[in-house]
Order: structure tokens, then sequence, then C-alpha cells
């Protein structure tokens, strides 16, 4: 498949911020089967089956991106499906068995490849059994039919959705609950050594569809038959979990999405959480979104009421999870960034700005983190002929694009300025008084500006200056290049960062009667690092009076001291470290009210230290956009003081003895546990 054809399906497929929300609709004997074991009646005939299959997709078609059908049923409800739904086909057709329990995967006899390509589907989802332990007659057989579906998708320009499944290698009449049991218990190996075979370039795969590594119910956390039997334990933590979804989202050579695989709703959605906060892309749902609906079957009525209220209950949350709860990764800002918005260009940019041209303005930010204050810490290119020719770089006075348009630019009508925020409107007379000059009539902002009150304010100035200005709408992709600024402006309060130091066992406080440093010596030195590229450092009287910090910087980069902040509602001792340098701004009261007034004094980060009561009270706000955890070899001792809240996971770094665990996300829905 194209390149080209690729993006177009790929962004058919997804939603407007670069996910993957797809309904699987597609096995015709599951689909009565469930009918059958939901409802209690003998048989479904050919037209109920239609019928429950169109009034699934009218409920919940405006909830998704995308479709998985048989190709039975599309061409029998195609007239059904709205326009903007991306639509998949199942290829597979079945499997034989070699060696008397190794599955070989079937094309669709029925519907080869080349009569799919010609009913307007996007692309196909072709299944591949696979196990690790089967004879290599067999794995070749599979690994050979996946590498021809592949083929057939690039010769017929159809995007390919790749799904190994895994298996027991047992006898069939093996009893059900033991087939389960065996299952549960090498599900991780299956699941993870297939996606290292498949993940393979000679493959084709356009998205991996991938099965979740554990049934939750046999992990630790999940262990209270929340999530099916657990009489024999677990066997798996979920940490273990957590590390095979990043290895798989390391190891992919192209986006993946989970499948539900008949889970409930409830084991789906952290499916969909582990997953996402890993790398997925999405999810490929089915059972656990619609099934409840089918126990009213043939009662259409009856169905439809339960799709409405239970049926989009349960999709809107995993949608939920999957916008606010994950790591942000999507099509557009992974492995196919820009698919969206490239085909939306003018025609005159098209011409002269290159097809990368956002990607060229990202990943830059680091550098002038600490640097920049209240002005985005993010560049400016101008572009000639589809090349870069200059760059303007962002400082505490102006932002990078107003630096571009100090330097000496050429006379040349395709000329285009581009930036990746719509800059304030406090700069608009020194920006049209220099465009005018350089006459440059071509400009292009990643997003409006973050702040309603600013936001096109710009834009409109320049238009009236016959100036064309163009704006990609990429807010979920700029937001996440410099997330400080984006939150400042547009939340009205600082970015927030935990720093939590903990124990080998998770304590945050080892309550050895001294002050404790946790971190390693690297660690330490990462920390100022970070202090550095914050506007404010902040930690709770307790601490101070424990501890005696200094709250300064001590690096080896040109960084600024941090402003200090200490939430206290008592007097501290002037002889204290703290005092020393700048006088620390001493808080209390509202939470939410007193990040309002930081960001009114143009602190638009703020580097959270300690102890372990204010952690908790910014989390119980929901005034959390990154966590960095140091996980390190010491241990709690006696009484230890844990966080007592359950964290999303984030990506895992060693630092010296210490392993760092940065978890970023927009959205904070935490809640407590009780930690073990």
């Amino acid at each position: 498949m194209s390149r080209e054809n690729k993006k177009i399906g790929i962004a058919k497929l997804s939603d407007k911020k670069g996910k993957l929300k797809i309904l699987a609709l597609d096995h015709e004997d599951t689909f009565r089967n469930s009918i059958i074991e939901k409802s209690g009646v003998k048989e479904v005939t050919n037209a109920d089956f239609f019928k429950t299959k169109k009034l699934i997709i009218s409920i919940l078609c405006k909830e998704i991106s995308g479709i998985l059908l048989d190709p039975d049923a599309y061409i029998k409800l195609k007239k059904s499906i709205p326009d903007d739904l991306g639509v998949l086909l199942k290829l597979e057709g079945g499997y034989s068995l070699n060696k008397e329990v190794e599955r070989v995967t079937k094309f669709n006899s029925k519907w080869p490849i080349d009569k799919i390509s010609k009913t307007g589907a996007v692309g196909v989802k072709f299944m591949v059994y696979y196990h690790p332990d089967a004879s290599e007659e067999t794995k070749e057989k599979q690994r050979k039919i996946a590498r021809e579906a592949g083929e057939l998708c690039e010769k017929y320009n159809l995007l390919y959705v790749l799904e190994p499944m895994g298996y027991v290698l047992c006898d069939k009449n093996l009893e059900k609950s033991k087939v389960d049991l065996i299952r549960a218990k090498e599900k991780l190996h299956v699941v993870f050594e297939s996606v290292l075979e498949f993940s393979k370039p000679e493959y084709k795969a356009d998205i991996l569809k991938i099965e979740f590594p554990a049934k939750l119910g046999y992990t630790d956390l999940y262990n209270d038959g929340a999530f099916g039997s657990t009489k024999e334990g677990y066997f798996y933590t979920v940490e273990e979990i957590r590390r095979c979804c990043r290895k798989i989202d390391s190891i992919a050579k192209c986006p993946w999405i989970i499948m539900s695989s008949g889970a409930s709703n409830s084991e789906f959605a952290e499916y969909v959480r582990l997953a996402g906060n890993a790398g997925a892309s999405g999810y490929l749902g089915g059972q656990g979104i619609w099934k409840s609906s089918l126990s009213n079957f043939p009662n259409y009525k009856s169905m439809k009421k339960s799709l409405e209220t239970e049926g989009i209950r349960n999709i809107r949350r995993v949608n939920d999870i999957l916008d606010n709860e994950t790591s942000q990764n999507s099509l557009l800002t992974g492995r196919y960034r820009n698919i969206k918005y490239k085909s939306d260009l003018s025609d005159s940019l098209k011409n002269i700005l290159p097809e990368d041209w956002l990607d060229s303005l990202l990943g830059k930010t680091d550098k002038y983190l600490g640097f920049t204050e209240t002005i985005p810490a993010t560049v400016s290119l101008a572009f000639l002929d589809k090349k870069i020719i200059k760059i303007g770089e962002p400082n505490k006075n102006n932002s990078s694009f107003l630096e571009i348009l100090k330097k000496k630019l050429p006379k040349n009508k395709k000329l285009v300025l581009a930036t990746v925020f719509e800059p304030d409107v406090s700069e608009s007379e020194k920006i049209i008084s220099l465009l005018k000059k350089q006459n440059i009539k071509f400009v292009v902002f990643g997003s409006l500006h973050p702040d309603i009150k600013l936001k096109g304010k710009l834009k409109s100035k320049l238009e009236k200056e016959d100036i064309n200005v163009y704006v990609a709408g990429c807010e979920d992709i700029v937001s996440q290049e410099d997330r400080r600024f984006w939150v400042w402006a547009s939340k009205k309060r600082p970015y927030i960062n935990l720093k939590i130091s903990l124990t080998s066992d998770g304590a945050a406080v080892i309550n050895s009667g001294e002050p404790t440093r946790l971190a390693g010596y690297l660690s330490n030195a990462r920390i100022h690092t970070l202090r550095g590229q914050y506007d404010a450092l902040l930690i709770g009287a307790n601490t101070v009076m424990n501890d005696n910090p200094k709250m300064t910087y001590r690096g080896n980069h040109h960084y600024k001291n941090p402003k200090k902040i200490v939430l206290s509602s008592t007097k501290l001792d002037k002889k204290l470290e703290i005092f020393k340098g700048e006088n620390p701004l001493l808080c209390s009261g509202d939470l939410n009210k007193l990040v309002k007034d930081w960001a009114s004094k143009n602190i638009t980060s703020v580097l959270v230290e300690g102890g372990v009561e204010v952690f908790r009270e910014f989390i119980d706000h929901n005034l959390v956009d990154e966590i960095s955890i140091v996980w390190t070899k010491k241990s709690s001792g006696k009484n230890p003081i844990y966080l007592e809240r359950r964290l999303p996971s984030g990506n895992l770094e060693i630092v010296g003895n210490d392993i760092w665990e940065i978890v970023k996300w927009n959205i904070v829905q935490l809640h407590n546990v009780k930690n073990k």
C-alpha cells in the first residue's frame, strides 16, 4: 500500500485526535451464538441477524471511528453505515489442524481480497493463529500466509490490520475450565512472542491488533474475583503486565491497538487503560460493549433502549479512558504523525511547504525550558522551496516567531513562516511591521493561542493586513510540545509535576528520625536539572522542618534558581536554609485558589517535592500534569508512610542505581486504593 493511501486509510479509521476506536461485529458464528446464549432462543434467522447488527451500528456509530464486519454483513448493511466511518472487513476464513492440535489459518474463499477491494472498505483484518511452542512446520505456514496477506493488501491498496491470535496446544476434548486456566498461565508468553514475530517489516502490517497479555483476574492487583474466578491465585503482577505492554510498544514497528477478547466492559476498560499508558493507539472492542443488549432479543424496542443506555455507557467509559487517562499516544503523535491535516493545506501551501513541516518544528522544547518564562519554549522556521532556511529561537522577552522576523530573510513570494502556537497579540505591532518590511505573505500556525481570550486575535489582525494565515488545527499535538505553556495559558494555573522518591516497596517516607535522601547520586543530579527547568519548587511545612532543605538549583547548566513555595499555615524559623537568598512564598488555604494566584504571578510551572500529605492534596484536587517517580533500592524500614494513591504506569528509565518512572497525562482521574 502506498504511503499516501496508507495515511488516508488510517485517517479514515481514526477519530479527530488520531485515536482508533473500532467496534467489532465481524465473527458471524460468534455473534449468532452470543444472541442464543444471552436470549435463550434456539436459532437466529438471517433477517434477525442483520437487523440486530444494523441496530447496534445505528446506536453506537457516533461514539466510534471505525467498524469491523464480515463482508456479507457489510454488503447487506452498507447503506446504513455513516460515510465518515472507516470500515475493515474480515479476511480470514477459519482454520485447519496440523498435528492434531496446531491451528493453520485459511483465507476466506468466498471473499478473496480482490473482491474485497471493490467493496469500498479501507482495509482488512487478518487473524493468524500463532503459538510460539508449536512445531516449526506449523509456525512457518502461519508466517507464510501472514506475509501473503500483507503482499495482497499492498497490491490492492488496502490497509492491513494483522491480528496474531494465541491458543492452547491441547486435546480438543479437554474441558473448557482447564483450557482457560492453561491459556491464562501462558498468555503473557504467547502474546509477547507473537508480537515479536509479526512486528517484523516482512509482514507489511499497517496496524497490529493485539490481545491483552493477561487475564486480569490472575494478576495480583485484581485478584479479588471482580474479573473471574481466582481460586488458583495469581500468575502475574500488574507491573509485569505493564512492562510487557511497554516492551510491545518498543517492539512494534507500526501502531498497535488492543482487542477486547470477550472480556467484560469493566475488564476491557482496564485493558485500554494499561495498554494505552504503554503506547497503544486505540482499541477494537466487541462483546464487552454491546453483548448485554442481546438478552432482550428479539424485542428490538428493549434492545434499542439497552443500547442507548448501557451500550452507550459502556463505550463512553472506554473512550473516556483512552482520551483522558492514557499516554496520549495516537496515530497523530506516533508513527503516522501529520496524516490528518496535511491534506487540508491550501494548494498554494502544498507547493511550497514540505509534508513534514510540523515534524520539523516539534521535539525541540527541552532545550529552552527554564529560560523562556511565560513565552512558549518552541521554535519558528522559515521555509523556502520546501526547505528550512532559518530558525527562530525563543527567549524570556520574545517569542521565536518575533525572533525569526528579526533575521535577514530573502524577499521571495514563496517564503513561509511556521510556528507551533499563534503568538500573543501583544506582539502584533512588531510582528506586522516586520512581516510588511520583509514582504512575507504566508504564515502557518500549528494551533491558535491556548488562552481563550487571546485565541485568534493575532490571526485576525494579520488577515486584515492581507497576510495569508493558515491554522493546522493540531491542538492535540502541539499542546504536548510545550505542555507547561499550554496548561498555564489555557487553565490559568501552573503546570504541576510531582517528584516522588520511593523505596523499593513503595514507601514515600522511611521515618528514620533524621533527614534521609532516597535518590542515588546520578538521580540527584537529574533532580537538579529538573529543578532548573521549573519556575518554582514547592514543599510542605513538615518537610521544611524535618529536612531543612535549601530548595535551590545546584547543577551544571546555566539555569536560574527557581522560586520557592511552602504550603504552611504556621510561622517558620527564619534560620532555616529555605530563607537564605530569595524569601519563599508562604501559602495556605484552598489549593485551587492558590494555583490560580501563582499563575497570576507568572509562575508557569511548579515542581512539587513533598511531603506525602502535599502529594495527596494535589492528587485529590486533580491538579497534576506529570509525575516523576524515582524508585530506589532503599528499604522502608520500620513504620513507613505510603502514598496510598493509585497511579497510572509510565515510561521507565534506569538512572544509576535507581529507576525513574515518568507518568504524563492531561486529565487526572485517580482512585484511592489501600496500599498493601
